[in-house]
């Protein structure tokens, strides 16, 4: 906001170096700021177009793949089929899924099952 009101200043006494200054100035605060307000790929990607400089291939490769693991840890793909809890690594911990999940499971279940019986029902009182 000071920035602003700065700029506006100078646009009012006709000052172009200032007005060329304070605008370049207002530019890369609020580039800066929308950078951190810019979800994580598009801040890796921001970075990575940065230090791009088309000599060095592999050394550029070798900072990509720094940069991508250091914005998105490795992640096992098991872990979304183990309960919260189970230590994939050292094979330990709780497998049976908490009670919450075994209740969510029987009442879908239960539902169904009734389901399926209406329809039975209603497919043997059909009349051809």
């Amino acid at each position: 906001m000071v920035l602003w009101n700065r700029l506006d200043i100078a646009r009012r006494n006709d000052d172009k170096d200032a007005i060329r200054s304070l605008d370049l100035l207002y530019r890369r605060v609020e580039t800066e700021i929308l950078k951190w307000e810019v979800s994580p790929v598009m801040r890796l990607l921001n970075d990575l177009l940065n230090m791009f400089d088309r000599f060095d291939d592999d050394g550029w490769l070798n900072e990509y793949r720094k940069l991508t693991m250091s914005t998105f840890p490795w992640e096992d793909p098991f872990s979304i089929l183990v309960p919260a809890g189970f230590d994939l690594e050292k094979q330990e911990g709780p497998i049976r899924p908490p009670a919450e999940a075994d209740d969510i499971l029987s009442k879908k279940s239960r539902g169904t099952i009734q389901q399926v019986e209406s329809l039975f029902k209603l497919a043997i009182n059909i009349q051809w």
